[in-house]
């Protein structure tokens, strides 16, 4: 049981192979244009060998959405430097202070948008492609990537089909959807066999085994969720800025890396584990505000048991209003104590 691999099958089976039209790609007309930078790398010219830096970008809207644009800016003069400069200052970088630094820089523009300006160079059909200003994702129109997650969308659901779905078919049912998928089988076998045969060509999951996928995805955005200030603030600006766009958080990625961190930390409503600490610690304060002979025998004799079962000795203690206290935080039980019953109540509880 197997997909029909026979490339000279397919081929015959193309439709409407004589009239099929000619067509080519034009030119990018020169224009403003958003776009969502690829890549960008350091290299050495093919031809003369020079130090640069190579941009690819795709085309993000318009006419010539997901159309690619090329850029190549010279590091190996001053002159070639100073353009790159302002592109990176026009992308919202900073000049690293370190050359060494810069592949770090140009890693955390990929993936991010921006305007550019396509020219026409003079005397040539070329063009020339300028960056004009960094782009937030919400000021772009993602007409790429929206096709691309209708795409994705409509092979999901292509696939959607499970191995219950085939198991529940009748044969009519079955014979269109292995046609479909481009099965041969030999329809004189038992049914469930069939069903089984194809279920297997397919890999199709069952559903016990989607409902375990589904809960792996749900412990693994819990897992993500669980982010504390300390592990902000250990992150590289890189992370940073992926933990920004995919937390979708109102945050200057232009700032300092420190203001950075204190912001996401802000806008993700965190605290440090020694501050959570200092509010726990904060938290829990018992005021016994009865005095040690308002304990009879009786509330002695429970109070006694329950700081025994807290592994307290109530022999450490002179008044058994300190034993009251430190058995309260123990369980921590804060607030203001006027009588050892509302006292007993509260300890019961727990």
């Amino acid at each position: 049981m197997a997909k029909d691999k026979s490339i000279k099958k397919q081929l015959a089976g193309l439709d409407g192979w004589d009239e099929t039209p000619e067509k080519s790609f034009e030119d990018v007309d020169p224009g403003k244009y958003q776009v969502k930078i690829d890549a960008a790398t350091i290299n050495n010219a093919k031809s003369s060998g020079r130090l640069q830096v190579s941009w690819e970008m795709t085309i993000l809207n318009g006419n010539f959405a997901g159309r690619k644009l090329f850029k190549h800016d010279g590091l190996d003069t001053e002159d070639g430097r100073s353009y790159f400069r302002g592109t990176l200052a026009r992308l919202g970088h900073e000049w690293p202070d370190d050359p060494s630094d810069l592949p770090d820089v140009l890693e955390e523009l990929i993936e991010t948008c921006a305007a550019v300006s396509v020219r026409k160079r003079k005397d040539s059909d070329s063009v020339n492609v300028y960056f004009d200003k960094a782009l937030d994702s919400d000021d772009v129109d993602m007409e790429v990537e929206e096709t691309e997650e209708a795409e994705e969308t409509e092979e999901e659901t292509e696939e959607s089909v499970t191995a219950d779905d085939v198991r529940a078919m009748k044969k009519k049912e079955l014979k269109a959807f292995a046609k479909e998928n481009g099965l041969k089988c030999d329809w004189d076998e038992d049914l469930d066999d069939l069903k089984d045969g194809i279920i297997e060509a397919l890999e199709l999951s069952e559903a016990e085994e989607e409902e375990a996928e589904a809960e792996a995805e749900e412990t693994e955005e819990e897992t993500e969720e669980e982010l504390t200030a300390d592990e902000v603030n250990a992150m590289t600006k890189k992370q940073l800025k992926a933990l920004v766009k995919e937390r979708e958080l109102d945050v200057d990625l232009t700032e300092e890396i420190e203001d950075i961190k204190i912001a996401v930390i802000e806008e993700l409503g965190l605290e440090s584990e020694a501050e959570e600490e200092e509010a726990e610690e904060e938290e829990i304060v018992c005021n016994v505000l009865f005095k040690a002979k308002a304990v009879d025998k009786a509330l002695k004799s429970k109070f006694t048991k329950m700081a025994k079962e807290a592994d307290l000795d109530p022999a450490d203690y002179d008044d058994i209003t300190d034993m009251l206290i430190e058995l309260a935080e123990y369980h921590g039980i804060s607030g203001d104590f006027k009588k050892p019953e509302l006292l007993l109540k509260a300890l019961k509880k727990k």
